[in-house]
């Protein structure tokens, strides 16, 4: 369902909310006066909108003031159009009267303007005969004006030229047979024909491949550089190749040498490996000479009467007849072997102190490393922590202690009418709540609610990323308020 908020409220006419029953802001309504009261914060408690609804009244009050006003307007002003439309009946009378004298006097004036038109349209037409006999003129005078053009431009085009000797200069004749003459600046001053021109242009020609037999010069004695180039490159390729000859025969003398000791020093290994047969024949001997006084010993062949071992090693050896006696204060050291007993052939009184490491019963399995249960008169002390797999009966008090707590069960029973979370909180700088864990597609997230130590808010949360500790992160990944469904009930007054 659907959250309910019930605001204090009462059913009786006429009754209004004290100041006690309100907190400053607090909204009450009388729902049989259709009234919303709220406390102010001087302690007033005032009816909601009731100070709007003057205004609202009085505005009600000034308009309907200024309707009045204009109403009274509008009906003055109406007299007044009433006799101004009066007015202008007569003056429309009057018009038509004037509008029917201008339509007499337009219809005369067309007719006197239609006959000033036509006159006009004669003289145009013969003025018209005068300029088309003017424009003929006109071009006339223009083809002659062409014609005469077209001659000059003739005989202004140059038809010949003819070089003078010692002025430097050209004189050209037109298609009418005048002439004119141009000076040629820039011309060496001892250029006066065409064949000193014609000469000039040699020289440069000469020039010319002058340049280029310098450049064919330079480039045979660039070729007579590099041939003598290439020969350097090849003598030093040459002193490089000898080099190369000298140290691969260098590099073969050492491996000669090296080869030659390897030799030397598989001559030496090999007189070794002679030694260490002949040693090791010479122990094989041994042992087998050990090895069959040994057996005589253990099957009787020998026999041996208060012997005395003070070392080496008994393999495969029984007592069969007799008992062996430790000495006073000597000691049977079998740490570096296994002593192996019979089933219940140790007693326990036997054992006084010391650690039995790996101890082992029906019912216990032990396998710590330090002491981990301590058992006294008064109390039995746990040093770490206790797996109960079946059901836990404690017939006292359980206290537990500890920061946190997990209880791995679906349902929690607790007889106790209040629950106490922070009880060793001695300041206001940590956050109070029940939150859960869930996961939502991959992500894990946390919700809950709890008392933010901030600004002392009850807040519900939901989708948050990162589990509360000491505090919820409201401004953690996810965080956000939870939508809360509950029955919120203001009381009565």
């Amino acid at each position: 369902m659907a959250s309910v908020i019930k605001l204090k409220r009462s059913s009786t006419v006429g009754a209004v909310p004290a100041s006690g029953d309100l907190e400053v802001g607090e909204v009450a309504i009388n729902l049989a006066d259709r009234v919303i009261y709220s406390k102010q914060s001087g302690g007033a408690v005032v009816r909601i909108g009731e100070a709007a609804l003057a205004n609202t009244n009085s505005a009600i009050a000034a308009v309907q003031s200024a309707l009045d006003t204009q109403e009274a307007k509008q009906a003055s002003d109406l007299a007044n159009t009433n006799s101004s439309i009066a007015s202008q009946a007569a003056r429309i009378d009057l018009v038509n009267t004037n509008l029917t004298a201008t339509n007499t006097a337009i219809r005369t004036l067309n007719t006197n303007t239609q006959n000033a038109l036509d006159t006009q349209e004669a003289k145009q037409a013969s003025d018209l005969a005068n300029t088309n006999a003017y424009i003929a003129a006109v071009q006339a005078d223009v083809d002659a004006n062409e014609t005469a053009a077209t001659t000059a431009i003739a005989n202004a085009k140059t038809t010949g030229a003819t070089w003078n000797d010692g002025t430097d200069t050209l004189t050209f004749t037109r298609g009418d047979a005048s002439t004119y003459t141009v000076a040629l600046t820039g011309f060496p001053s001892n250029v006066v024909s065409q064949e000193d021109f014609d000469l000039v242009v040699s020289n440069t020609n000469a020039y010319i491949a002058a340049v280029q037999s310098d450049v064919d010069s330079n480039e045979a004695a660039e070729l007579v550089r590099l041939s003598n180039t290439n020969a350097y490159i090849a003598a030093v390729q040459a002193d490089v190749d000898q080099n190369e000859s000298d140290a691969d025969a260098a590099i073969a003398a050492v491996q000669a040498d090296v080869d030659s000791n390897e030799a030397a020093e598989l001559v030496r290994l090999s007189n070794t490996n002679a030694y260490i047969a002949a040693v090791q024949s010479d122990v094989d001997a041994n042992e087998t000479t050990a090895a069959t006084a040994v057996s005589n010993l253990v099957d009787g062949t020998t026999a041996f009467t208060g012997i005395d071992v003070n070392g080496g090693n008994i393999d495969g050896a029984t007592i069969a007849t007799s008992d062996v006696t430790v000495g006073s204060g000597k000691t049977l050291n079998v740490s570096a072997g296994t002593l192996t007993l019979a089933d219940n052939q140790i007693s326990g009184d036997k054992v006084d102190g010391g650690t039995i490491s790996d101890f082992a019963s029906t019912g216990i399995d032990d396998n710590a490393t330090s002491t981990q249960i301590t058992v006294a008169d008064a109390t039995t002390t746990i040093a770490n922590d206790l797996s109960v797999s079946g059901a836990l009966t404690v017939d006292g008090n359980l206290n537990v202690e500890g920061t946190v707590t997990y209880i791995g069960t679906t349902t929690v029973n607790v007889e106790d009418s209040m629950m106490k979370l922070s009880a060793n909180n001695s300041g206001d700088a940590i956050d109070t709540g029940v939150y859960g864990k869930y996961v939502d597609g991959s992500t894990t997230k946390y919700a809950g609610y709890f008392r933010d130590a901030t600004d002392e808010t009850v807040k519900f949360f939901t989708g948050l990323e990162v589990e509360p500790t000491g505090t919820v992160n409201t401004a953690g990944a996810g965080y956000a308020l939870a939508t809360v469904e509950a029955v919120i009930d203001g009381g009565t007054f």
